[in-house]
C-alpha cells in the first residue's frame, strides 16, 4: 500500500512586519542584560545571519483551525 500527493494548499498571511518595524524594541542577552549595541546593529546583524527581511503574521482573531480551513480551500480550488 502507498500513499499519493494529489493537492497541496497553502495560506500566507496578510499582516506584515518588517526589520525596521523593531527599531523601538528592547534588545536583551540570555542573561536578560541590555545589548549595548544599537537596535539598527542588532537588527541588522540578525538579517544577515537568517536572511529574514520581512515576517507574516496571522491577525490577532485567527485560530489554526482558520489558517488550516484556508490552506485546504486553497487545495481544493
Amino acid at each position: 500500500m502507498y500513499s499519493v500527493i494529489v493537492r497541496t494548499g497553502s495560506y500566507i498571511p496578510q499582516k506584515k512586519v518588517y526589520n525596521k518595524d523593531f527599531l523601538n524594541n528592547v534588545f536583551y542577552d540570555s542573561d536578560r542584560n541590555k545589548f549595548e549595541r544599537t537596535n539598527e546593529e542588532i537588527i541588522e546583524k540578525f538579517k544577515n545571519i537568517t536572511e529574514i527581511k520581512i515576517r507574516r503574521y496571522v491577525k490577532d482573531k485567527l485560530v489554526a483551525s482558520d489558517i488550516t480551513f484556508f490552506a485546504v480551500k486553497d487545495a481544493l480550488e
